[in-house]
């Protein structure tokens, strides 16, 4: 089999439109793909949702709640294919999808497919998912530079949006697990998975695919409240990788601490989740940044939601300006 489609879920409403759409792509291509859901809840969950219908389908439970990396692992290993592609379950297989991953992917043997697409709210609002990408074929041959490329902007690792091949899964799978909700742990999962494997071949070969082949769900999520953790938890995971990626995890850590520390993005964070924002414990951030946060965090949530709004009307205005 070419390609396996794992979703993790918790049995959100979306899943089933994910069902659907992946359904529709696996049927029209029997041959080369199956997919499978790892429910991490209660199996009433898709008690709604007729799966006799379903083709190449399989189907896994957890006995308890498990964390997001841990639940995403346990979904990963469905797969039997040379592709592994890993959904959320509130994202969409745009039609012909399987088919241009595999034209491609079959002649150039990547590691690691990264594809483009759009977010989609359920609420009428599309958008392209940023960066938009072109079609190339990187070859990377060290540490340094591979997470470089990889993480230069983390929205390129959005689950949905990437796909690895068999030998990435299995050192990926491989990674320990996390108590940390939404410390994105499955990002330096992958990040260390990907190194190791380069180490062993010498090189690491990343393809990027123009095709809009997902939709990404843009809706509320289930850790929504804890947005604080997971955007500087980024941050944080970055600064705690090892030293065989040498001093790029500290640049990039830099950049995206500089980006998310900003005052119009810490004012959106204290908004998402309704509460003052932490400061993650294992992130290294100097006293002025510290201090942004607090003030931040003094503000009455009715000033910071009126302040965003007034940015966003002057943001529209100046758009429409030029």
């Amino acid at each position: 089999m070419f390609l396996s489609i794992v979703i993790p879920s918790i049995g959100r409403d979306t899943l089933e439109h994910t069902l659907n759409s992946v359904n529709r792509e696996v049927k029209n291509n029997l041959d080369l793909s199956d997919f499978s859901v790892f429910l991490n809840s209660e199996k009433g969950e898709l008690n709604e949702i007729r799966i006799e219908n379903f083709y190449n389908f399989k189907l896994g439970f957890s006995a308890s709640l498990l964390p997001p990396w841990n639940s995403m692992r346990e979904a990963l290993t469905f797969s039997r294919s040379e592709y592994t592609w890993l959904l959320g379950d509130d994202d969409l297989i745009n039609p012909g999808a399987i088919n241009k991953i595999y034209r491609r992917a079959n002649y150039l043997k990547p590691n690691l497919i990264i594809v483009d697409g759009n977010y989609d709210d359920y609420k009428g609002k599309v958008e392209d998912l940023v960066p938009s990408l072109i079609d190339n074929l990187f070859e990377i041959s060290n540490p340094s530079e591979l997470l470089d490329f990889l993480a230069q902007d983390l929205h390129l690792l959005n689950n949905g949006r990437f796909i690895v091949d068999k030998n990435l899964l299995k050192i990926w799978l491989q990674q320990p697990d996390t108590e940390i909700e939404t410390f994105h742990e499955e990002y330096r999962a992958l990040f260390l998975a990907a190194a190791e494997l380069l180490s062993k071949n010498g090189s690491f070969k990343v393809l990027t695919m123009r095709d809009k082949v997902v939709t990404l769900g843009n809706v509320p999520k289930s850790w929504q409240k804890n947005h604080d953790y997971a955007v500087l938890g980024e941050v944080a995971m970055l600064q705690l990788l090892p030293q065989i990626f040498g001093r790029t995890p500290e640049e990039l850590s830099k950049k995206h601490l500089k980006y998310r520390t900003k005052l119009k993005y810490l004012l959106a964070i204290r908004l998402a989740v309704r509460g003052s924002i932490r400061i993650h414990p294992n992130l290294k951030i100097n006293k002025f940044r510290k201090i942004k946060i607090y003030l931040v965090n003094s503000a009455p949530l009715l000033t910071v939601y009126l302040l965003l709004r007034m940015y966003r009307k002057l943001k529209e205005t100046y758009i429409s300006g030029n």
